[in-house]
């Protein structure tokens, strides 16, 4: 979901961020791209997160990965309630290799309902190649 900031919850940069789970409901959301890696390219996705709870045991999660061709799938993040109010940035990269490739960056939020209400905030995504 895309949220407009505001003088409480404003976004990291600009006026609006992308906002996981935070229903107090049992459910998923997922967000992901799918981009190219020329040969001898490294790719970095950088991103800002932050979180806000009233969740008091783990059971809310914010799972970050890259997968790149080539390479087993992993989760590069596991963010929970824990994650802090304040915006963090995160990075992740592919590493090169002397063929081209795809890379798929995904954002995956569990919710458990009745465990409290944790929303992730998700800002500032950006792709670099070096």
């Amino acid at each position: 979901m895309v949220v407009l900031g505001d003088e409480t919850r404003p976004a990291h940069t600009g006026r609006a961020y992308a906002t996981f789970a935070g229903l107090d409901v049992t459910r998923s959301d997922l967000l992901r791209t799918t981009v190219t890696v020329p040969a001898n390219c490294n790719l970095t996705v950088r991103f800002w997160v932050r979180t806000s709870t009233t969740e008091t045991t783990r059971g809310d999660y914010l799972n970050v990965g890259l997968a790149v061709t080539g390479i087993p799938p992993k989760t590069r993040f596991s963010l929970a309630f824990d994650g802090g109010a304040q915006w963090r940035e995160y990075g992740m990269s592919s590493g090169t290799a002397a063929v081209e490739r795809t890379a798929t960056a995904s954002f995956l939020s569990s919710e458990t309902a009745g465990n409290g209400v944790t929303a992730f905030d998700v800002d500032d995504v950006t792709f670099t190649l070096s």
